[in-house]
């Protein structure tokens, strides 16, 4: 069964409106918003990771086949492990430096927290 055009149209809207939200940064010293994006970069290269790992080619007893994958696919391994490898890093400096980790990205939640449930 074809979806019609108008519940097409809403889902590209409710898409879109979730994608182009603004970020807010009230409050924060650089270093917390340096914390911040970096924990997103973070997440964004684990999911990426995550999904790396569920579409690898696999051998009969369940490893990786690193000699089936072609030359993109193993550069584009190691460049999203390299890229993850320095979100966290840059974290990890960042928090050595007396940036408070957990009030930091809940105080941020807070402020970017679009509906509320009770």
């Amino acid at each position: 069964m074809a979806t019609s055009k108008e519940k097409q149209n809403l889902r590209f809207k409710i898409t879109s409106q979730r994608i182009n939200k603004k970020v807010r940064y009230d409050g924060f010293t650089k270093e917390e918003i340096n914390l911040i994006k970096a924990k997103g970069k973070a997440d964004q290269f684990d999911k990426e990771l995550s999904q790396f790992w569920s579409k690898a080619p696999r051998n009969s007893n369940g490893v990786v086949n690193w000699d089936a994958m072609t030359e993109s696919e193993l550069d584009y391994f190691e460049y999203i492990f390299k890229q993850n490898e320095m979100a966290i890093n840059k974290m990890s400096k960042l928090e050595e430096n007396g940036v408070d980790v957990d009030k930091t990205l809940n105080m941020f939640m807070m402020l970017n927290t679009g509906s509320v449930s009770f």
